[in-house]
């Protein structure tokens, strides 16, 4: 209860401080949102032309990638701090992190809070209520509750990848690119199933990177192809996928050594 009363707190702090310069702050989140929304579009008119992908639908599709989209958000927006994290280590920040008595990770959560990049989750929101009516599934609560799981799922993955590019910032200052790769990259890619990319593709993000456990199987379920109870729990692949990275990322924080500035 301490750290979530703090947790509300630092994000009350945080919107309050954006929240100073209000054009800036709209005009950024708009931004977010009409990106998003444009991607949609992107994907709607390719479908509209060839009616489906690989057997998917354009609903389908949407499904997919408005979760997608959306956990990616989430985890943009509250693990911000770990994508600047090479910031902090260059400017000697983290020192002042680690002799506060709070957990460090915690700090680190709430240094970037960005409320701006919701713009997408709430036009992901958008989209996924769209695919859902479609679909017909809003008379079906336990496929209902696996889209949730399945965002759920999606957010602890790129959560994952932001804390292994944290941890990657200890052994080396040099911008590393490819956190933009397996985020923005990943993010756009998931516009269709995982598995019309190929059996290479879908085995390398379901056993190396578990993106697919979030996005490709449980979608399988919800739509009536797969109806195994593995698929609709799939997901919590990500949420596992996310404790290694925690711990990668202290062992990091053991082999750091301050500056001294």
């Amino acid at each position: 209860m301490r750290y979530l009363k703090l947790c509300f707190t630092y994000a009350a702090i945080q919107l309050k401080t954006q929240m100073e310069y209000k054009l800036a702050f709209f005009v950024a989140l708009t931004s977010q949102l009409l990106v998003a929304m444009a991607s949609v579009l992107t994907m709607s008119f390719i479908l509209n032309r060839f009616g489906s992908i690989g057997s998917f639908t354009l609903e389908h599709s949407m499904l997919c990638c408005s979760v997608g989209t959306l956990g990616f958000s989430l985890a943009r927006c509250f693990f911000g701090g770990f994508d600047k994290f090479q910031s902090l280590i260059i400017s000697g920040s983290l020192d002042s992190t680690l002799i506060r008595p709070l957990n460090p990770v915690f700090h680190v959560l709430i240094s970037n809070l960005r409320f701006e990049r919701l713009g997408s989750a709430i036009s992901s929101l958008a989209v996924l209520a769209y695919a859902v009516t479609r679909s017909g599934l809003w008379s079906e609560p336990v496929r209902l509750a696996v889209l949730a799981f399945m965002v759920m799922g999606a957010a602890a993955f790129f959560s994952g990848i932001y804390l292994l590019y944290a941890t990657l910032c200890f052994f080396t200052l040099d911008g590393l690119e490819f956190v933009n790769v397996l985020t923005h990259g990943l993010t756009d890619l998931g516009k269709y199933p995982m598995g019309v990319y190929g059996r290479a593709m879908l085995t390398f993000f379901t056993v190396v990177l578990p993106f697919a456990a979030a996005q490709y199987y449980p979608l399988l379920y919800v739509i009536g192809r797969d109806t195994r109870p593995i698929m609709a729990l799939s997901p919590i692949s990500c949420i596992v996928f996310l404790l290694p990275c925690i711990g990668l990322w202290y062992l990091g924080l053991s082999k750091y050594q301050s500056t001294g500035s």
